[in-house]
């Protein structure tokens, strides 16, 4: 089976009222693509006919004629080594050939800006979080001894990143790192989730202890590494996110919660029964959530939903199977995986318009959904093709997509384009997994916590 990424504009330069190139910055932005895969394709959504590879046996999309004119460059890993290109392929360039020096890289990250690209870099005897500013520079490391790092944010002003890896007594360890200098300890707990305050002087930490069961909502003042908890008992959600620049997005017994990093006050936003998945958009106005209504339980996965935050009210978003969400840049639109199966169905998305900008896709596999905000609530404007996950985005990444959706964007920066990674239907003679297989895999930790809860 040929894997791949793709990336496809899904037509949002029409949707978005302008035209396909009208981006901020020719600068490489924040569009990195997480996932390690075997070559950069240049696939897309739209187009017809195909190019054919007999001696592999796959076929290849036509490139999209909109992606040539994107700014802004992706990230990937390519086997061992860190790899630049333009969103069509184009301008291929190995940022850092670990291959040739006998380590791995893995995990690129752009910085915030765009000027910078962090990436991990490990093997026998050394482990290093690399850096480079252009592709034109040789890149610069700095040393981290130790295991290696599997996880990095930056910080908003990009001045810096925390990072996350195994600790050497067990456990998960975090840790800090400017460019060029040496990592900086920070905390140690199991499981381990951040999130970097927006003006980059704190940090909030959901750290577990006694094997994941129990643990506490931190925020560290970065540079002392004080510490001050805001909730005991928080095992029944993952990953916190800052709302402003004062005030914390996080689950109580009560739900989901904001509270006040100075005076520690909790405000109930929604009253929900953990677990709860949520991820905030950029600025803070939305939340994307799904957990089990207080008021109202119902059986079976709940509803993912967005909660308007100055208002109040929520819209239903998606009725179930839905295995993860990410906002757009600039917090109008929401990227929702499910699968194409349910996507054809009216039932999975309540407010989908009578005539949709869609691929429609009865393969069995999974498709990118994506969702509008407007002033009646929302609608759904477009998707992906259908296409099979990779397994490694099914067990590395998906799992813990709300603590991606902060730092590894699919999105371009102008909202235009998506990028995804895994094996288009129309492109594998056959698959080695059933739908009902990758469903299952992607139910999975919610229905633990679940019964954790």
């Amino acid at each position: 089976m040929f894997s791949m990424l793709v990336v496809s504009s899904c037509s949002f330069g029409d949707l978005a009222g302008g035209d396909g190139d009208d981006t901020t910055t020719s600068v490489a932005p924040d569009s990195t693509v997480p996932q390690s895969e075997e070559e950069l394709a240049p696939g897309a959504a739209e187009g017809e006919g195909v190019v054919g590879d007999e001696e592999n046996g796959f076929t290849l999309p036509p490139p999209h004629p909109a992606l040539s004119e994107l700014a802004g460059q992706l990230a990937i890993t390519d086997g061992a080594d860190v790899v630049v290109s333009g969103p069509d392929g184009s301008e291929r360039t190995i940022i850092d050939g670990s291959s040739v020096r006998e380590v791995l890289a893995s995990q690129p990250v752009w910085s915030p800006s765009g000027d910078l690209l962090a990436w991990s870099v490990f093997g026998a005897d050394r482990q290093a979080v690399g850096f480079a500013r252009s592709p034109d520079e040789a890149p610069i490391e700095s040393d981290a001894p130790g295991s290696p790092v599997y996880y990095m944010q930056w910080q908003p002003d990009g001045e810096g990143l925390v990072f996350l890896r195994n600790g050497a007594v067990g456990g998960v360890e975090a840790g800090t790192v400017i460019p060029g200098e040496a990592v900086v300890p920070l905390s140690t707990g199991q499981p381990f989730f951040v999130s970097w305050g927006r003006n980059s002087e704190r940090l909030a930490a959901h750290v577990g202890s006694n094997g994941g069961r129990d643990g506490t909502l931190s925020v560290f003042e970065v540079g002392s590494n004080e510490a001050s908890t805001l909730v005991e008992a928080t095992s029944a959600f993952t990953v916190p996110a800052w709302l402003d620049e004062s005030s914390v997005v996080a689950v109580s017994g009560e739900g989901l919660v904001r509270i006040d990093a100075e005076s520690q006050v909790v405000e109930v936003l929604v009253g929900l029964t953990p677990p709860v998945q949520f991820v905030v958009n950029s600025d803070g106005s939305r939340i994307a959530y799904r957990g089990i209504e207080s008021a109202n339980p119902q059986p079976g996965l709940p509803p993912l939903m967005v909660l308007d935050v100055s208002s109040g009210i929520s819209t239903e978003v998606a009725v179930a199977d839905v295995a993860a969400w990410e906002w757009s840049p600039d917090g109008t639109r929401l990227a929702i995986l499910t699968t194409s199966s349910n996507f054809s169905s009216t039932s999975l998305f309540p407010n989908r318009a009578e005539v949709l900008p869609v691929q429609s896709d009865r393969s069995g596999r999974f498709q990118w959904a994506f969702w509008q905000a407007t002033d009646q609530g929302g609608e759904l404007i477009g998707s992906t093709p259908g296409h099979e996950p990779s397994r490694l985005e099914a067990s590395s990444y998906l799992p813990f997509f709300e603590q991606y959706a902060q730092s590894h964007h699919r999105w371009s920066p102008d909202g235009t384009a998506f990028a995804f990674a895994g094996t288009l239907a129309d492109v594998c003679h056959k698959s080695t997994t059933s739908q009902e297989a990758w469903t299952a895999i992607l139910r999975q930790e919610f229905k633990q916590a679940r019964s954790m809860a």
